[in-house]
């Protein structure tokens, strides 16, 4: 148990008690994750035979349970995610969120200007879908 007290010079004379929490055992399951960026273990590799590397931070990888990967892509200018194609049961929605920079993304054989701010959603396609992204800056 926690024992707080008013500030000295609030005039107050009453008491707050608050309980700890009551700590989960190993067979029960947690129900919250935290993490940040700066705390996340981050690689860099070169993502689909794009030029340069990408540095990448996935986030709750290994607790996640939504049908989705979540993960920060850090991209130095002139570095591109290389080409690719998703077909068949490897064919998904892929959704970007852009915090900072500029960048093109091409797609249905377009190329789609990005910048912080943009939120990009690529379809999932029946027979193919192509994706590239390139920083710009």
């Amino acid at each position: 148990m926690f024992l707080a007290s008013p500030a000295a010079n609030s005039g107050r004379s009453n008491m707050c008690l608050l309980r700890r929490p009551r700590q989960t055992t190993s067979t029960e399951e947690v129900m919250h994750y935290k993490t940040s960026e700066s705390t996340a273990t981050s690689y860099s590799q070169v993502i689909h035979d794009g030029d340069g590397e990408i540095k990448t931070t996935p986030l709750f990888r290994d607790v996640l349970r939504l049908p989705v990967k979540f993960a920060i892509w850090e991209l130095a200018p002139g570095v591109s995610e290389g080409a690719h194609v998703y077909q068949g049961e490897d064919a998904h929605e892929e959704l970007y969120y852009f915090i900072e920079g500029e960048g093109i993304m091409w797609a249905d054989g377009k190329d789609v200007p990005v910048k912080a701010g943009t939120l990009f959603l690529r379809r999932k396609a029946p027979t193919t879908a192509s994706a590239i992204l390139v920083a710009v800056s």
